[in-house]
């Protein structure tokens, strides 16, 4: 939520972390970033009870953006995730080697 309220407060820690260490840096724009913020941008009511736990590190986050045939062309991804209503859960479905995740940020944390 700071990252809305107060933008350049985040942006400055962001820096100062870069400062000192820039792959702790990409590891806190992975988790607060593209993680959290996915969450506070894209999430509902019911997803607000996990913001403080990204926060404390409680719940770390990965992102898999990439993958092994199309790098970050976000257009040209092949993997798919369907919500099983059944199940209630995603089925993630990539359908060829090129659509191998690859570089996943903070995926060490799993």
């Amino acid at each position: 939520r700071d990252i809305k309220l107060n933008p350049m407060r985040y942006l400055k820690l962001m820096e100062a972390i870069g400062i000192v260490d820039a792959s702790m840096a990409v590891k806190a724009g992975v988790q607060f970033t593209l993680f959290g913020g996915t969450i506070v941008n894209l999430g509902s009511e019911r997803h607000e009870k996990y913001i403080p736990m990204v926060n404390s590190l409680e719940l770390p986050g990965a992102f898999a953006m990439t993958e092994l045939g199309h790098g970050s062309n976000v257009r040209g991804l092949e993997t798919e995730a369907r919500y099983d209503r059944a199940t209630m859960e995603f089925d993630i479905h990539s359908p060829t080697v090129m659509a191998t995740k690859w570089w996943l940020g903070n995926a060490a944390l799993h």
